[in-house]
């Protein structure tokens, strides 16, 4: 019986203890439920913000999601962090809500003192720290952990784009006091792979060979010390992809496709290797070529026939496609559709091996001009550069006359850069507006330059040039040469637009001394003026007329040749010339300092009359031929000189050409081709003139690049001088020490041209080819500069 009421006692205190339990756990979850309600709807009498030294409160005020005086809720304390922390400014954030105050205390981030950057070779530094602040990693901003780490991600990446995959990079921040650090980012650059074999598969069409010459990366060989083609880098490798598909496109492989290429670098990281994997397709032809329908109401005014550049049963070209479509947009530009949309799309017949080509094209409203503002130029007049824009104001736009006027501002040689900014104008529907941005170079220079030559010994020249006089357009230049026998000065003045219609207008006058290649075998005193127009009649072609008043006085020495002595006899010591001048030009370069495209034709006819009775006729022209992505340029240049008399005088012989040295055929000694005097060796010159010259530009190693303005380049010249008078007879072997001066000279050689800080530098260095007894050999040439 006890055993059974120690039993139900037991039994019943288990009862007991369970309900007291339950009430508790119902107690507890009434005040949790209360508590939550009251966190959801709780008050806000006041807000306290504690911690900030650098940050006004208006900041913190901005960035969340409450005010005082107002009711709040659990998630308002939740965005109201992530607000705050967003803005990059806080290390640490904590709100506490007591008496219905929110307390919010903050630490903030330490501000950048100062940032370095050390070890940087393969990037300006400049665009480095351009990339930083773009993560808010710049002097004076607050220093954020995650910003810094993310601006290091980026810099690590850009070194990976260029091969530089093992580059280290280490990162010191050091505490200057509570607020401040100062920041160095060291970085030790690694090497670039070098690429040891690039791997074709799949290439059945075109051999290795043929492929390996369009990728601009090579496999390391004897020449990549030069041009550096061997580092391996991938956007490189992305772009010499992109010409794969190109070259096969252009030759109808239009199936054409390459597998993401396989890379294996060694375990060094120095060797790469590269594998492209190519499925070529089939080659297809051209079924036939469809214009959208739309396009039917100005089909006529297009001639689209004439602008296509593909027809029926061509192969696939994607280049001749793209022309295509430059050629109809081009059109439709002149119509006033600049922004005209023109596409293609292609319908494959893959049992024919054949493909339709449909162009669709979207005209889109015409557009006109508003207004055209020129910006940066603070010395050049508006007027000179307005009056070398092909668009004008409230005019149809056409993009191809900004690109001509862009053409002939350049040619101006007064601007660094120029740029077009097109933006539609205000309250103003299917207009635009032209901002015209402009970088003025220093247009004056001061040109020194020293030479030594075996028959002029020291030559020394200077030049004093305004190129653009008191911002007008035009210019001013003054010229000094002097040497051991001889000595020119001029002063020279250009006009661009001597009239409205763009007449120039030249005026100079000159005083000289000495006969340039003289042995002190005669001395001549000349001075002179000249007026000249060039008169504008087609594009990029001048007429020039133009008179030449000159004076000459002679004085002969005891050394003076017979042919000398004759021509005192026939014109005596002074004499007086009006040489009237009438010629055509022909410029379709993109620059008049380094061109790299276009041409130059020249040809003029001079009439000398008083006491010089003579014609000249004088024929240039050069050629600028771009190629491989203008990476080189090849450049031309022909001159033929031609004069006679029209009295029973002899060709006055002071007027006789020369040739050798600069600018004629280089490594022969200035004006030593030609007729020789047959007692004192003198360059007599001629009655005619040869010049051919052919110069390769190239681009400069990586290594030594100093920018587009760095050229160096190997030449060949050629030249001759030869006379129609009695001179002819001095063109043979004179007394077995002169042979044949009169034939072709031909050169070649190196050299560079350089516009540095202290102005143009030019060397080149020659060889003769078919050197003769009796030549005078100059090998080594230079002229160096100055800008002010």
């Amino acid at each position: 019986m006890s055993n059974k009421s120690n039993w139900s006692l037991n039994r019943m205190m288990f009862f007991i203890t369970r309900c007291f339990i339950r009430f508790i756990i119902f107690i507890l979850c009434i005040f949790f439920v209360t508590e939550v309600y009251s966190l959801d709807n709780i008050y806000i009498k006041d807000i306290n913000i504690l911690g900030l030294q650098n940050i006004d409160k208006n900041v913190i005020y901005k960035n969340i999601n409450f005010s005082k005086n107002q009711y709040i809720k659990k998630e308002d304390i939740s965005k109201s962090i992530n607000l705050l922390y967003k803005t990059g400014l806080f290390d640490n954030i904590q709100f506490d809500i007591k008496n219905n105050i929110v307390n919010i205390t903050l630490d903030e981030f330490p501000i950048i003192s100062s940032i370095s950057f050390n070890g940087i070779k393969s990037f300006d530094i400049n665009l480095i720290k351009k990339s930083f602040s773009s993560f808010s990693v710049i002097e004076g901003e607050f220093l954020n952990p995650n910003f810094l780490k993310e601006a290091i991600s980026s810099l690590k990446t850009q070194y990976i784009n260029i091969g530089k995959y093992n580059t280290q990079v280490n990162i010191e921040i050091k505490q200057l006091d509570t607020l401040k650090v100062s920041i160095s980012i060291n970085i030790s650059e690694g090497n670039v792979p070098i690429i040891k074999n690039i791997n074709f598969i799949g290439n059945h069409a075109f051999s290795n060979k043929i492929l390996f010459n369009i990728m601009e990366l090579k496999e390391t060989n004897w020449l990549s010390w030069y041009n550096h083609n061997d580092k391996f880098q991938k956007n490189k490798l992305n772009i010499d992809i992109k010409n794969l598909y190109k070259f096969y496109l252009n030759r109808g492989y239009l199936d054409i496709f390459i597998e993401k290429p396989q890379i294996l670098l060694s375990n060094d990281l120095k060797y790469a290797f590269i594998s492209l994997n190519i499925n070529e397709g089939n080659i297809y032809n051209i079924s036939s070529i469809k214009i959208e329908e739309n396009i039917n109401n100005i089909e006529k005014n297009l001639d689209l026939e004439n602008l296509l550049k593909i027809k029926k049963g061509d192969l696939f070209s994607i280049t001749n496609i793209n022309n295509s479509i430059q050629n109809i947009k081009e059109n439709l530009n002149k119509n006033g559709y600049a922004f005209a949309e023109v596409n293609f799309t292609t319908k494959k017949n893959y049992y024919k091996n054949e493909v339709e080509i449909i162009f669709h094209i979207k005209l889109n409203n015409r557009i006109y001009v508003n207004r055209i503002e020129i910006n940066g130029n603070t010395i050049t007049d508006d007027i000179v550069i307005r009056r070398e824009l092909d668009q004008s104001e409230f005019s149809i736009f056409n993009p191809n006359n900004i690109l001509s006027s862009k053409k002939r501002l350049n040619r101006l040689g007064l601007f660094n850069n120029i740029d077009y900014i097109i933006t539609p104008a205000n309250n103003l529907e299917n207009f635009v507006d032209i901002n015209i941005d402009i970088n003025e170079k220093n247009t004056g220079s001061i040109n020194f330059a020293i030479g030594y030559g075996a028959e002029d010994k020291l030559i020394i020249s200077g030049n004093i040039n305004e190129a653009n006089l008191f911002g007008s357009g035009k210019s001013l230049s003054i010229d000094l040469n002097t040497s051991q026998y001889n000595g020119i000065g001029s002063i020279s003045y250009k006009n661009p637009y001597f009239t409205q219609n763009g007449i120039i207008q030249n005026l100079s006058c000159f005083y000289k001394t000495n006969n340039t290649w003289s042995n002190n075998n005669y001395y001549i005193k000349s001075k002179g003026i000249n007026i000249d127009f060039n008169i504008p009649y087609a594009k990029y072609q001048n007429l020039l007329i133009g008179s030449y008043l000159e004076n000459d006085k002679i004085y002969l020495t005891n050394r003076s040749s017979d042919y000398l002595k004759k021509y005192i006899n026939q014109y005596g010591h002074i004499v007086n010339s009006l040489i009237l001048n009438a010629g055509l030009n022909i410029d379709t370069r993109d620059s008049l300092i380094l061109p790299t495209c276009g041409y130059f034709t020249k040809f003029n006819i001079y009439t000398s009359t008083l006491n010089l009775k003579y014609y000249h006729t004088s024929m240039q022209f050069q050629y600028y031929i771009p190629f491989n992505n203008n990476k080189y340029i090849l450049y031309l240049n022909s001159l033929l000189d031609y004069g006679t008399s029209y009295s029973d005088l002899d060709f006055p012989i002071i007027k006789n050409f020369y040739a050798g040295g600069i600018g004629t055929v280089r490594s022969y000694s200035t004006g030593s081709l030609g007729p020789r005097d047959n007692k004192t060796g003198e360059f007599l010159g001629g009655t005619k003139r040869i010049v051919a010259n052919a110069q390769l530009y190239m681009p400069v190693s990586k290594k030594y690049y100093l920018g587009n303005d760095l050229r160096w380049f190997i030449f060949g010249d050629a030249g001759k001088i030869s006379a129609y008078t009695d001179l002819k007879n001095n063109c043979g072997n004179l007394e077995n020490k002169i042979e044949n001066p009169c034939d072709f000279k031909l050169s070649y050689g190196i050299g560079f041209s350089w516009i540095s800080p202290i102005g143009l530098i030019q060397v080149s260095y020659g060889y003769p080819i078919n050197k003769k007894k009796g030549d005078i050999i100059q090998n080594l040439q230079f002229q160096i500069g100055t800008n002010f």
